[in-house]
């Protein structure tokens, strides 16, 4: 998936429309029509300015200019823009009023917060994106001496199939259930969703008692898979402890990782034992949930699935 991206700085207080053009131009000339396959809407990036070495509001910045610029775009391209910001920002700098951005999906950023999710923008709502660290070690980034580099990391809030959609790739022929995202489970819990961070604890290879109680065991585990994986070792599992947690299951499959999906499965109506053997039995009640939330009925335990189950 990719999108192309404007870093919005302002020159004057009227150059909005100036800018939106330009964007337009380059582009289209590089081939983007916001409608290809793989294709993510086009992105405004509005935050903080580098001056003299330091971070300053832009000076000609005007929400007037941003409202300008996003419905240009959307004109242009027939897609609603993505718009990159910080609610910081939006208080510090648009002196709280975030209304030219309401009815864009929110690409927040906020590092370093473990499960404490972004800030709502003020005016403009929740995020849709959470851009969570700038310092994730991937795979295929090159780094020092033939280490992996760093690079941003985010998460999504929403299904597989409802982002699969927004980069035209397809989705299902039903809409899929709006306001999908993954749970916050905290230490002093006890439900289902604390069997199922344990299960996986386990499956992940960090053995831990599976008796629905986040108590200081669970915590600890939670803490050193978070240390593993360079998340922020606060033992809450929010979306991007989430994200690295849940594992692919389908038909075949055995493990503490099945007995978690089915445990959910039972949670959400679709009874099931929870022998930990992903035979027929679950692949049809995995495919009738699938069906019910508007996924694709695969069969498959992926992403978007365990987002569905663990967010009743």
């Amino acid at each position: 998936m990719r999108a192309p991206y404007h870093f919005f700085d302002p020159k004057s207080t009227r150059d909005g429309a100036a800018q939106a053009d330009h964007f337009i131009r380059t582009v289209r000339a590089a081939g983007y029509s916001g409608t290809k396959p793989g294709e993510l809407p086009p992105v405004l990036d509005v935050e903080s300015v580098w001056v003299k070495g330091k971070e300053v509001c832009p000076k000609a910045l005007r929400a007037g200019q941003l409202d300008i610029f996003l419905k240009r775009v959307k004109s242009a391209f027939k897609v609603t823009p993505i718009v990159y910001t910080r609610a910081s920002f939006v208080n510090d700098c648009m002196a709280g009023k975030g209304q030219a951005f309401k009815g864009y999906p929110l690409w927040l950023a906020r590092y370093g917060s473990g499960a404490r999710e972004p800030q709502s923008v003020p005016g403009a709502g929740p995020w849709t994106f959470w851009q969570y660290t700038e310092s994730e070690r991937v795979p295929g980034v090159p780094g020092p001496k033939n280490t992996a580099g760093t690079a941003d990391r985010n998460v999504y809030r929403g299904t597989l199939a409802q982002l699969r959609a927004m980069a035209n790739l397809g989705s299902t022929s039903t809409p899929p259930r709006p306001g999908t995202s993954w749970p916050t489970v905290k230490p002093g819990q006890r439900s289902v969703d604390v069997t199922t961070v344990q299960l996986l604890l386990t499956a992940r290879g960090h053995a831990t008692k599976a008796d629905g109680v986040f108590g200081p065991g669970t915590v600890a585990k939670v803490k050193a898979f978070q240390k593993a994986q360079r998340l922020t070792a606060d033992g809450v599992v929010g979306p991007s402890t989430w994200s690295r947690l849940v594992t692919t299951v389908k038909t075949g499959s055995k493990g503490t990782a099945v007995k978690a999906l089915q445990h959910q499965l039972t949670a959400n109506g679709h009874t099931i034992i929870a022998d930990g053997v992903y035979g027929s039995a679950t692949t049809t009640k995995v495919k009738a949930f699938q069906k019910a939330q508007h996924l694709t009925a695969d069969g498959i335990a992926g992403p978007s699935t365990w987002a569905a189950l663990v967010s009743r």
